[in-house]
């Protein structure tokens, strides 16, 4: 049956839902299609939040640029009063630990830069 008001189109080749859909549109109560719509769409939003609280932690687990720093100076500390051999296998060891702080700096860093792409992806 159709039906024309002086304000109104033609609807009755649409859709239950997109009936639904245009009525919700101009204030009128929303039916079950369009709830289920916007619970879904909550329930995305609620996963996006959630994934961002996820990756700010993330975020926080990093270690910072001068990790170790301290150990690996006081390492060289005691390597100065020391001779010999045992003065350059503590130097060694003190530069492995340097080398193995500095590569987990850059791998840090891009770990951080994909987090923030994934923020950005999220909208956040």
């Amino acid at each position: 049956m159709r039906t024309k008001g002086p304000t109104m189109n033609y609807t009755a080749h649409l859709t239950y839902e997109e009936r639904e859909r245009r009525a919700y549109a101009m204030g009128h109560t929303a039916g079950a299609a369009i709830l289920g719509e916007l619970a879904d769409s909550a329930a995305g939003l609620e996963g996006a939040d959630a994934a961002e609280t996820h990756i700010n932690e993330a975020k926080g687990s990093y270690p910072d640029e001068d990790a170790m720093q301290d150990q690996i100076n006081d390492l060289r500390t005691i390597a100065k009063r020391l001779r010999g051999e045992n003065r350059q296998e503590l130097e060694a060891v003190a530069q492995a630990l340097e080398d193995a702080r500095d590569s987990q700096a850059r791998e840090s860093e891009y770990g951080l830069e994909a987090l923030g792409h994934a923020l950005k992806a999220l909208g956040a």
